[in-house]
This record gives C-alpha cells, structure tokens and sequence, in this order.
C-alpha cells in the first residue's frame, strides 16, 4: 500500500498535480512508515499551493526524523528568512552549512544572514571557503569593513579591483561617507 500511494504520489508531482500530490503526502504522512522525505516532499508541495504557514510544520518533523536532513534544514532556514526571525534562520543554516558546506546556495544564504544579523567572524571564515564571484568577493569585502581589518587605501583598491554591481551596493553599506566617489 505504502509503495503504491509513494509511486502515485511522486507521479502527481511530476505532472505538478499539487492538491493531488497534498493529499497523497498527507496520507503517507500519517502512517507508520513515513519517513523524513515524506515530511519535506509535503512541505515542498504546500510551498507550491501557497500554505506557507504549515511549511515549517512539515519540515521540523523531517529534522525530528533525520536531524542532518540537509535540504530540510536550508528549506527552513529559507522559510524563516522570508517569513520568521532571522535569528532562528541563522541557526538553521548554520547546521546546513555544517552539514554540506560545498553547497554554494547554503553558503550564499548563510552569508547573507550572518551579515544582517551581525555575525561577521562566522561570514568571514564561511566566505573563506567559497568560491571567488563577484557576491562573495563583495560579502567578503563587507566582511572585512565591519571588523575593521581594511585600511582605506586596502579598501580603496579591493574596489577599484572589482568594481560591479554587487560592490556598488557593498560599497553604500559600508563607505558611511568616508570614501570618494569618483565616477565617470
């Protein structure tokens, strides 16, 4: 039975049949076989017919069954992001990270949380693993600002070195009026 309601449901979300594929998974959900995968595909679904609210719902209970359940741990991270603390986020993809940190989405996030919640050592010493493109190198920049570590010609150069829509914004955040605006 179990088999049989897994396969129709896997076959409703490839032909995107979300109340389908709800049903289904709220089905398995509730049986005595249902596993970590179960809890995450349900909040996927309900990610895509717009129940944001019972999302984190499905996702803790993916983390209670499998707690390095890497994709369920980002997925909540993401969740909090947009719709909860940026705290709690930070402490979800802080373990994802952990987990997987070969994974530039996870990273990229992390990075980006750790920043807006004032976390600069953890952004620095994740960024030092990530591969050099131009959001990295700003974040990195950002990074270095906030802990003082640039003298402003080091500044001043990082700049001139990668000037580029992601430094631009970097640079606003950061220059509290201090640098120069040469542009043109």
């Amino acid at each position: 039975m179990n088999s049989v309601l897994q396969k129709k449901t896997y076959d409703a979300i490839a032909r995107q049949d979300w109340p389908l594929a709800e049903q289904n998974l709220r089905r398995l959900c509730k049986g005595t076989k249902a596993q970590a995968s179960d809890f995450y595909n349900l909040a996927k679904v309900l990610e895509q017919v717009q129940k944001f609210e019972q999302i984190p719902n499905w996702l803790r209970r993916a983390i209670q069954y499998n707690p390095n359940y890497v994709a369920a741990l980002y997925e909540l991270g993401r969740w909090e992001v947009k719709y909860g603390s940026l705290l709690t986020a930070y402490s979800w993809l802080k373990k994802a990270n952990a987990l997987d940190p070969s994974d530039s989405d996870i990273s990229e996030l992390f990075v980006s949380v750790a920043c807006k919640t004032g976390h600069w050592e953890t952004a620095q010493q994740t960024l030092a693993f990530n591969q050099p493109n131009p959001k990295n190198v700003a974040n990195l920049f950002r990074v270095q600002c906030e802990l003082r570590k640039l003298t402003l010609t080091e500044q001043l150069t990082c700049i001139n070195e990668n000037i580029g829509p992601e430094m631009l914004g970097t640079i606003t955040k950061v220059s509290c009026g201090i640098l120069p605006f040469r542009i043109g």
